[in-house]
């Protein structure tokens, strides 16, 4: 069912905003109860949006439910004004949003002195966290002004040069983020499709001029795009060393400025995320170094990202850490944070995006399947495959569906996996997504005497096929998602789970 704007913002709330909604709305309602603050309370309660609840509910309280839309509309806008009113201050960008309409209604009222003022204290908050389409606005005020003031800090030529050249920066600024979602997206297919091509089409977009050299951009926000470009074009090639020097320049370009920082930390926080992500195959003290730095990174509660970031640090170095542990086959570890993710995912459920859960849900069924707890595992990728789509995150949702055979066999569920094979086979062809190693799987379950009367002998012919598919450069992927091989040798050494091989 499709959540309408307001509750989907109710539920973005945290309890300083909804307080502050609470007497905003007292303020701003007249005549008699005000039902706005009825009909907020009822959708905050909701778990999840139920129209017909709603408005029963109403009723039972005696409220009118004729114009219901135009209710839910208005106190939509309620909220976002009451939003504003308690968030102002909280972000350069906020600061400069006021402030121009500050200057604007000066400049109308023919207060030329003040509005000069305004102008100045707001262009060097502009210039310090590189918001130039703000300073190009506030620059056309300054201009404006120039006839009316007798007084200036420079010549109108001196400001249409200026604004000449913060548009020449934001121009470049522009192409670099063109740049920057062709990468990105040549990267997804790469990764998606094991595609030599596609890393030939990434060397070909690198010889482009903007990314040559650094010196190109004379913003931070430049410079940044042209290191993430760079990192992806090493994720691609496989170069992990690289790639981490790439990130850590982002990291030393962000530090180097704490404006710019404050005002960009949600892709401080992303950067250092890459960061661990690479560390998480290298030596204990460095990932766990680096995993300390994005835990330890500082956000003041009254924020307006306040918990966008902190649910980007919990996602981030989370999930980054149980994928390591389940790599490097350290269950017990994995077993001692799963506490913190489940409890994690419970507190961060409203903000983490569709994508984000399902790499938790994945990564938690595959947790509870190395551990034999079936029961659990079944329960998390059957959320993952029933509340989700492949669209969100497609190589986990396929890897799920290949999972979820597994588990029905060990719970001995033969006649739902003769039922389920055929469709997930016809899946993977619909989606033309089944690779060797798919295939492999596939065929080992085609056969009920395989998984039931055969099981030793088609194991042993299963690990050998997957043996000489993990050799092939892009087959070897999909076994960073299962390990196919660990899984077959629990079970011809007659363990109880694949985390048995490892006590």
């Amino acid at each position: 069912m499709k959540h309408p704007n307001v509750y989907e913002l109710i539920k973005a709330l945290n309890m300083s905003e909804k307080r502050q909604f609470k007497i905003y709305s007292s303020r701003h309602i007249i005549d008699g109860e005000n039902k706005y603050t009825v009909l907020f309370d009822i959708l905050d309660k909701m778990e999840t949006y139920d129209a017909d609840e709603l408005t029963s509910t109403l009723k039972l309280l005696n409220k009118e439910t004729t114009y219901f839309k135009a209710d839910m509309n208005f106190l939509y806008q309620l909220i976002l004004k009451s939003l504003v009113l308690f968030h102002s201050g909280k972000s350069a960008q906020i600061i400069l949003n006021e402030s121009i309409s500050a200057i604007e209604i000066l400049y109308y009222k023919g207060l030329f002195t003040q509005c000069m003022k305004e102008i100045y204290k707001a262009a060097a908050i502009a210039r310090n966290t590189e918001l130039f389409s703000s300073l190009l606005k506030i620059m056309q005020y300054e201009k404006l002004v120039y006839n009316h003031h007798p007084v200036h800090k420079r010549t109108e030529s001196e400001i249409i040069r200026d604004m000449a050249e913060i548009n020449k920066t934001l121009q470049i600024i522009i192409e670099y983020y063109t740049l920057y979602n062709q990468a990105n997206q040549i990267r997804i297919e790469a990764a998606k499709t094991r595609n030599i091509r596609k890393i030939k089409e990434f060397d070909t977009l690198m010889k482009h001029p903007l990314l040559v050299h650094d010196s190109k951009s004379s913003s931070i926000d430049g410079k940044i795009k042209y290191y993430q470009i760079y990192a992806m074009w090493c994720y691609v090639h496989g170069n992990k060393k690289e790639e981490l020097q790439q990130n850590k320049k982002i990291i030393s370009l962000f530090e180097s400025s704490p404006l710019y920082k404050e005002e960009h930390l949600v892709e401080y926080v992303s950067t250092y995320a890459r960061i661990i992500s690479i560390s998480k195959d290298m030596p204990d003290k460095l990932f766990y170094r680096e995993l300390e730095n994005v835990r330890n990174i500082s956000i003041h509660t009254d924020k307006l990202y306040y918990f966008r970031v902190s649910t980007q640090i919990f996602n981030f170095s989370y999930s980054i850490e149980l994928s390591r542990y389940l790599q490097q086959k350290q269950f017990s570890k994995a077993s001692a944070v799963i506490n913190d993710v489940e409890n994690g995912l419970k507190k961060h459920k409203d903000i983490l995006t569709p994508s984000y859960k399902i790499t938790f849900l994945y990564m938690l069924g595959y947790y509870y399947f190395t551990v034999g707890n079936f029961d659990n595992a079944i329960k998390k990728i059957n959320t993952l495959l029933n509340e989700y789509t492949e669209d969100e995150r497609p190589d986990l949702y396929n890897f799920a569906k290949l999972l979820n055979l597994l588990i029905h066999f060990e719970l001995k569920n033969y006649s739902y996996i003769h039922y389920k094979r055929a469709s997930v086979q016809y899946y993977f062809k619909k989606q033309s997504s089944a690779f060797e190693t798919e295939n492999l799987i596939l065929k080992f379950f085609s056969k009920e005497k395989n998984y039931t009367l055969d099981l030793e002998r088609s194991l042993q012919n299963l690990k050998t096929s997957l043996e000489n598919t993990k050799s092939h450069s892009l087959e070897k992927y999909a076994f960073n998602y299962f390990d196919w091989i660990d899984w077959i040798n629990s079970k011809l050494a007659k363990k109880s789970s694949i985390s048995m091989l490892y006590k």
